[in-house]
């Protein structure tokens, strides 16, 4: 029997227009700023077989890995739990249309050309952790609540009837590529966009 898909984050919201971070809109504005001339973004980027070959090696290779549970016990020492109702998630169905290896793969793409992979985290009735939903990077954007300084993120929708979504922490899974406050980063596009520029002229 099918679940009924519960993620806030991708469900149909009536509102407003486009966000300005959503990737549809961000594509028509290429960052041109590149030394070899070339405009690069995530997606011309992928154009580059050697990038294309490399990000699906690693995301399908970290995706492919067991992800194991543990509990840490008071003497320093940890407990594996193979029987965690959380193995089910990451190791066998991510949500109702994901398997854990093709959602593993969405974040973990996400994580390497934007610098941060996402997913919504969905909870039942006790608060257990029992599906997680991919975020596109770009939709995302965290900030800090005015006055009690609390993380949140708030989530661009994804057509132009939705409006946004604001989750807390604790609704959101992260993985970052490379980070110096815990939460911003940049991916490897950003970080080598003037070589890869290079490179795909070269190529071309």
């Amino acid at each position: 029997m099918s679940r009924k898909r519960r993620s806030k984050a991708n469900e149909s919201r009536s509102g407003t227009a486009y966000h300005p971070r959503d990737p549809g809109i961000a594509a028509l504005f290429p960052d041109t700023n590149v030394a070899a001339g070339t405009a690069i973004t995530e997606d011309s980027a992928l154009s580059f077989s050697a990038i294309f070959a490399g990000i699906r090696f690693v995301a399908d290779t970290m995706a492919g890995l067991t992800a194991e549970i543990y509990r840490k016990r008071e003497d320093g020492g940890r407990d594996h739990l193979p029987s965690h109702p959380l193995d089910e998630v990451l190791n066998c169905e991510m949500n109702p249309e994901m398997t854990s290896v093709v959602g593993r793969e969405a974040v973990e793409v996400q994580k390497y050309l934007h610098g941060y992979g996402y997913a919504e985290i969905v909870r039942n009735g006790i608060g257990r952790a029992v599906e997680l939903w991919p975020i596109e990077t770009p939709r995302v954007t965290p900030f800090r609540e005015q006055g009690t300084g609390v993380l949140k993120f708030r989530v661009a929708p994804l057509y132009p009837e939705q409006r946004d979504v604001v989750l807390d922490d604790s609704q959101m899974f992260r993985i970052p590529l490379l980070t110096t406050d815990g939460i911003t980063s940049k991916g490897l596009i950003q970080r080598a966009k003037q070589s890869i520029g290079v490179a795909i002229q070269a190529e071309t």
